[in-house]
């Protein structure tokens, strides 16, 4: 099975928040954060998560590792976000990519 992932923007406290759930057969776990990168052809929106401290957790359902990354985002880059296709979406954490290809 590939790995997967998911996304949505929501507000807590007043700030946007762009919340990721990353599905694989990965164990992350860093002290130090990440970065996610989306590219599309009229370019690439960058965000580092929003705490340094990341693990994963196992799901027995699915076994696969769950990983839940939240990533600050500005009310200008969620509608760029909104109405951007992306061709993929790169995670680095730990200093392993993980890269993934819209279908």
């Amino acid at each position: 099975a590939s790995d997967v992932y998911k996304r949505q923007i929501n507000e807590l406290g007043g700030f946007l928040m762009l919340e990721t759930i990353l599905v694989s057969a990965t164990n992350v776990k860093t002290k130090k954060g990440s970065k996610l990168t989306f590219s599309a052809k009229e370019g690439t929106l960058k965000f580092d998560s929003d705490e340094d401290r990341i693990e994963s957790d196992f799901s027995s359902n699915v076994s696969r590792y769950s990983t839940k990354i939240d990533y600050n985002i500005s009310e200008e880059e969620a509608e760029v976000f909104k109405t951007t296709k992306y061709h993929s979406v790169l995670f680095e954490i730990n200093g392993q990519e993980i890269n993934f290809s819209a279908i």
